[in-house]
């Protein structure tokens, strides 16, 4: 097998800070310029364990901005570049060893631009023998003073030895009331015999509401909410352990009100035998309901997922489906995205063969759910080495599918793919990347979607630090609808000196989020701004979320 790794790499200068206000263009990073002044572009091809004998860079510049004569220059390999004017091309053709980099460098001026807006640069680096590469840079051409800093860190809860949030959405933005609602797990640190399920209001100026205990202090983990567009309750849904001697658990619910304070009594959403956990709440806008999926695993061994239907006004529980189950490997981590406009799910879980490697697979389920057992199962990745943890989001007629994965390399990172309304998976089998190390790095983990309006899908994880890999950031990216790539910088949600884990975040559609970390005393929180530009928090240079690598056919 044959790799070749290339980064496509924007090196900006970064106007000062300024009052913040919304423009015409948004993003995040040092990616972004005024109208008016350059992009540079830095190029750099790597190959990693065997040669390139015929190597090519081809980088056909966008419409709407000119080749700055005299920037170009490259270096490495045994080649040469060039500006081709009439096509607008800058290109690089040669040959590589193993190991060897080539950097093409050039600049290119936005006066020409009519107005403010996005540029898409998109360059493609291929090998006879080697799959063709496409990477894509897009870059915010605004106006000056169009940027704003990431909102500040501010308490939401004090708790004692952590925020044990697992792979759940904890938090949620509620429509009625206009407040997010934020759910979490505290223990009675150091004895740390109960766990009970927290909740709070914040306000979008960051006011936090009064906390209010919404399960009754057992061993309660892993809460999800979601809330109503209608009434404006919240449901909340979590995994509780049974008491001991058993080495089960069952998924328990609550309604929440105005304030997030608790609407009646717990109820099961599911109590048996086995273990069932994992919960994770969607809501149906078309039914005014929810959607409870969970897993189960049995002491046969043998792993399923399900999902409950609840409803919003009262908390009644409706339809119960199996959505899918065999004994050819379990089925775990199931998540499930709703789409108003065809009254649709689709349900996505990791599934483990019993022989092979895991996939990601995924069924489209009607909102009552009926006929979602008997559906044929879609494969969403299954062209790497492992995958777990993925998470769905949707908007319009379209899925967004993300997964932390493992290579053959053991190089760790985040993927995505689309899934259309009518169930076809778009572009790459594998899905595309939205970030990766060149080395291996635990805790690509936990990622997350979410749509966050004007910007598209922002997917974040848990994040090792490359140089000290028990230091753990949250970092983010955003997807654009219909797009089969990552767009923009790569950026840290969080980045601190302690450690920023179990992020979890929701979005308004005018684009501001809110992301929630576990820190070292107790839950805090910070808005990030989807339509506004991050001016701090950056490592320019160093976007390894550019970089793929990619195999050719021995």
């Amino acid at each position: 097998m044959r790799h070749i790794l290339v980064t496509l790499v924007v090196a900006l200068v970064v106007p000062p800070v300024s009052a913040a206000h919304f423009g015409q263009c948004s993003t995040v990073g040092p990616n972004f310029t005024v109208h008016g002044d350059p992009i540079s572009y830095t190029i750099t091809v790597r190959t990693v364990s065997s040669t390139a004998p015929s190597a090519s860079i081809v980088d056909q510049l966008p419409p709407g901005v000119e080749f700055i004569p005299g920037s170009l220059s490259c270096s490495g390999g045994a080649g040469g570049c060039a500006y081709d004017e009439p096509s607008r091309t800058v290109s690089w053709n040669g040959s590589m060893t193993v190991s060897d980099t080539v950097v093409v460098s050039f600049s290119v001026t936005t006066e020409t631009l009519p107005d403010p807006g996005y540029v898409t640069n998109e360059v493609v680096a291929d090998d006879p023998g080697f799959d063709a590469l496409l990477m894509s840079r897009t870059t915010c051409v605004h106006r000056s003073g169009e940027q704003a800093v990431l909102g500040p860190i501010f308490p939401i809860s004090n708790h004692g030895s952590g925020w044990y949030q697992g792979w759940s959405n904890g938090v949620y933005w509620n429509s009625v009331s206009e407040t997010y609602v934020a759910a979490w797990i505290r223990s009675d640190y150091p004895t740390n015999s109960n766990y009970e399920v927290q909740a709070v209001t914040v306000d979008p100026e960051g006011a936090v509401g009064v906390v209010q205990h919404v399960s009754t202090g057992q061993v309660d983990e892993q809460p999800s909410v979601a809330c109503s567009e209608v009434s404006g309750n919240c449901l909340v849904a979590w995994s509780r352990r049974e008491p001991a001697p058993s080495i089960n658990s069952d998924v328990y619910a609550r309604l929440l009100g105005s304030g997030a304070a608790p609407l009646g009594s717990e109820f099961a959403i599911y109590q048996g035998s086995g273990h069932q956990g994992n919960p994770d709440v969607a809501y149906n806008s078309a039914l005014d309901e929810f959607l409870v999926t969970y897993e189960n695993r049995w002491a046969s061994g043998l792993r399923d997922v399900v999902a409950q239907r609840v409803r919003a006004s009262d908390g009644a529980l409706l339809t119960w489906a199996n959505v899918a189950t065999g004994s050819d490997g379990g089925r775990t981590s199931l998540r499930a995205a709703h789409l108003a406009g065809r009254d649709q799910y689709l349900l996505v879980y990791n599934f483990t063969p019993t022989a092979g490697d895991p996939e990601i697979r995924a069924k489209i389920a009607p909102g009552h759910l009926g006929g979602v057992s008997p559906a044929p199962e879609m494969t969403i990745a299954s062209t790497l080495t492992s995958y777990e943890s993925p998470a769905v989001a949707a908007i319009d007629d379209d899925y967004l599918v993300v997964w932390s994965h493992l290579d053959v390399s053991n190089v760790g990172g985040i993927r995505a793919r689309r899934v259309s309304g009518d169930g076809s998976p778009q572009g790459p089998a594998g899905g595309f990347r939205v970030s990766e190390f060149e080395q291996n790095v635990v805790a690509y983990s936990v990622p997350l979607v979410e749509f966050a309006g004007q910007q598209g899908f922002l997917v974040g994880w848990d994040h090792d630090d490359a140089a000290t890999p028990t230091q753990e950031d949250l970092h983010g990216r955003f997807v654009e609808p219909g797009m089969d790539h990552a767009s923009f910088t790569e950026f840290p949600t969080w980045a601190t000196i302690d450690w920023d884990f179990f992020g979890h975040f929701a979005c308004r559609r005018t684009g501001q989020c809110l992301s929630l970390r576990d820190g070292m005393t107790g839950i805090d929180g910070r808005f990030v701004w989807a339509w506004l530009v991050f001016a701090h928090g950056f490592d320019e240079g160093t976007f390894e979320g550019w970089s793929q690598v990619v195999g050719a056919t021995p």
